[in-house]
Parts: structure tokens; sequence; C-alpha cells
């Protein structure tokens, strides 16, 4: 691993970058670093280079393979390496404090931050904002594998009814035919799996909880409040189904994992993601990458599909 720690006068803004680079994962490495010396040349930043130190069991970096990376990528960039101001300060206790994990993560611009979703996805929509095609195989191998393993089916306990969903607020997308990919991700308020009828029974509840609210006792829950604030405010509810015909587990996966790309804390869903068929030897990593796949393709089946926002009228009481 190598970590790069931006220096500021003011120690509460100290930030921290890890990137991962590993074996196969060297080129990712160095995708990855591109928009972070892009920051550091641009915003006139400061970069630390960090002697060689641990936190929760994992290497997270040395000043041999840092100086080699960002030399190379400073070459690709046809960048001189004295514009980083790159220093050889001692890491520091914020980074040493905040980084106690072996996972590659990857935080560091404020833009990050504030979009508050997983950095797989957060690497997807910066690849679209710039016109890039970097992340174009991210989560393709996970696809692979989970296709293969049901791919098999018959009746009966192998029911392959299932399909996963997606509750959008309209009122936070341009249009369905032009919104980018960071509209289409924030306009996700819950994501769901489910046969039939499944996601018109949100809407169905919603509707019926409206007697209830008289009552102080009644708590309706954060995506039922959300399904009657957008009907109070003359919207509707956009209802976009994926990956149709396929194994409840199946399901599971791809909910589980667009959950974990998105963020729970920015969606109404109560539950943390359900993996029940998850293949065994995922990472964390993998699977916000794999619903980060799921979401730039959701997003471009939102985009060429007439998605009607369903309203409160049309819910038959």
């Amino acid at each position: 691993m190598s970590v790069c720690t931006r220096s500021y006068a003011n120690r509460d803004e100290q930030r921290c970058l890890r990137l991962s680079a590993t074996g196969a994962v060297a080129f990712a490495f160095h995708v990855r670093a591109l928009s972070q010396v892009y920051g550091l040349v641009v915003q006139n930043l400061e970069a630390t280079k960090n002697d060689l130190f641990r936190g929760g069991g994992g290497v997270y970096g040395n000043q041999t393979s840092l100086s080699h990376s960002l030399s190379s990528i400073c070459k690709f960039l046809n960048v001189d390496l004295k514009m980083l101001h790159v220093t050889n300060c001692p890491a520091t206790d914020f980074a040493v404090g905040n980084f106690q994990s072996a996972e590659a993560m990857l935080e560091d611009q404020s833009d990050f931050e504030s979009g508050g979703f997983s950095v797989p996805l957060e690497l997807v929509i910066r690849d679209e904002e710039m016109g890039a095609k970097i992340t174009t195989s991210m989560g393709e191998f996970q696809e692979h594998i989970l296709r293969n393993r049901y791919l098999f089916s018959s009746a009966g306990k192998n029911e392959v009814s299932f399909f996963c969903y997606l509750l959008l607020d309209p009122s936070m997308l341009s249009s369905a035919s032009s919104c980018d990919l960071r509209q289409f991700v924030s306009a996700i308020f819950y994501v769901g799996k489910g046969k039939h009828s499944r996601p018109l029974q949100h809407l169905n509840d919603a509707n019926r909880c409206r007697s209830l609210l008289e009552d102080d006792s009644y708590q309706p829950t954060e995506k039922l409040k959300r399904i009657l604030e957008l009907w109070d405010n003359g919207h509707g509810v956009i209802s976009l189904h994926l990956s149709h015909n396929i194994h409840s587990a199946e399901a599971f996966v791809r909910e589980g994992s667009m959950i974990e790309a998105i963020g729970i804390h920015n969606l109404t869903n109560m539950a943390k993601a359900n993996f029940r068929g998850l293949p065994t030897a995922w990472t964390k990593r993998q699977i916000q990458e794999f619903g980060a796949m799921l979401l730039r393709k959701a997003h471009v089946i939102f985009r060429n599909e007439r998605c009607r926002p369903v309203y409160e009228a049309d819910i038959a009481v």
C-alpha cells in the first residue's frame, strides 16, 4: 500500500490518501492516483511522503514505493514532480488514527466527502464526469461469477421470479433523458428486491398510513415519510425494475451490493445489506465495485426507458 497525506496548517483540515498498489491492482492504483495528482497540481495542495507504518494489521506505505509511483504518474501527465510540494514529513496521528483497516480506500477531496458514496461509486461517477473510460470493466468479473453460480434453475426451490428495484425521487432529477449519474444515484432513496408487485406495496403502505398519522403513537418509517412528502409536494415516485427473473439469493447479492455502493446512510432502507447468496471470498471493496457497476447500468436503463412517476391518485384505496 502507498499512503500520501496532505498537510495543512490547521490539523483539523488534514486529509489522508490511501491507494492500493500491490500485485494485479498496480495499474488500478495508478489510475486512481491520477485524480489525486490532478488535485495536488490544480489546487496547489501539499502531499506528505510517509515512512512505513502499520495499523489494524495492515501495512500502509513506504517512502520508496510512493516516490516511484508519483514519478511514474507525473511522467505520464507531463507534470514536474516539484510542483506537487511532496515532503518527507512523518505520518500524522490523524492518518494513523483514521485509517486502521487494510481495506483499500481513497478519501481526500471535498467532493468525495460531500457525496458520501462508496469510493468505487465515486470513481465511476468521476469517470463519467470526465468523459473517461477508466472504470468500464469495474464489477464485470463479479457479474460473471454471480451469473455462472445461478445459471441453471429448476422449478420450486430454485424459483427465478425475483428482481431488484430502485425507488427514486423525481424532484432531484433534471430530466430522465439528460440526468447524469450523480443526479441519478442521489435521487435513489430505497433499494429493494422482490417479485410480482413488491415495489407497489411500498406505495400502498404509504397510502394506507395516512389515516394512522393522526395517532401520535404511530411512527411511519423514513421510506413512507419520503413517499408521502413527495406526494404532498406534487411529485410522484419512480420505481425502476432491474435484473428480472433471477433467484432470490442472487437478488439479495445485487440488492446488497447497490446498498453498499450508495451507503445505507443515503437511503431509507432500515436493514443493512443481506448477502445470503454471496460468492465466497468477495471483499467489501469488490461488493462495492459490483454495486457501482449495477448502478451505472441502471442509469443507462433509466435514461432509455420511460419511467412514469406514480402519484397517490394512481394508488387504489
